[in-house]
């Protein structure tokens, strides 16, 4: 097995403040939020604040579950440069994808609970990544656009991903229709 089974500590520093970074700007964005405002939908094919924060905690939950699941490699498939298309690709919304079924937002949580279920499984993944000796490179799980991501690109994954829904949902917060405060 390869020596580098671990995190470089730049690769730890910068997953851990682009996770820190992401979740802040997630509970910012709905901080403050009305019932009314939480649940604004313009249409039918845009989700409201409410369900983009339900989807990325079952995103993050999953991927977390998944990553940790995942047998421990001993050979591992070209992963090099994935950080990079992650970046481009997920936090910019690179094109429209549709959730699988079981990230599909569907009122799991109470909204005056969503903001904690939120920020619970956030620190999960950010306990994941500071742990020093976990062998997260080892870890592969296939996204299905993407290929295989090892745990730490799944890591990286997470913030964009966040990135991505906070957009979405300030979007939304700035149509003409959002209700006012």
């Amino acid at each position: 097995m390869s020596p580098r089974r671990g995190l470089t500590p730049e690769e730890r520093a910068g997953v851990l403040e682009h996770l820190a970074a992401s979740r802040d700007r997630m509970l910012a964005a709905v901080e403050s939020l009305t019932l009314e405002q939480w649940n604004f939908k313009p249409d039918a094919d845009t989700w409201s604040a409410a369900e983009c924060c339900e989807h990325v905690t079952l995103v993050e939950s999953f991927v977390l579950r998944s990553v940790l699941e995942a047998p421990e490699r001993t050979e591992l498939p070209d992963v090099t440069g994935k950080e990079e298309i992650i970046l481009q690709r997920v936090s910019v919304a690179f094109r429209k994808a549709a959730a699988p079924e079981q990230a599909q937002p569907k009122g799991r949580w109470p909204i005056e609970d969503l903001k904690e279920v939120f920020a619970g499984a956030r620190r999960a993944s950010i306990d994941l990544a500071t742990g020093p000796d976990y062998p997260l490179r080892w870890k592969i799980v296939p996204h299905f656009a993407l290929g295989a991501l090892d745990g730490y690109q799944w890591l990286v994954f997470l913030g964009a991903h966040c990135d991505r829904h906070v957009r979405q949902l300030e979007a939304v917060k700035a149509l003409p229709g959002f209700p006012g405060t």
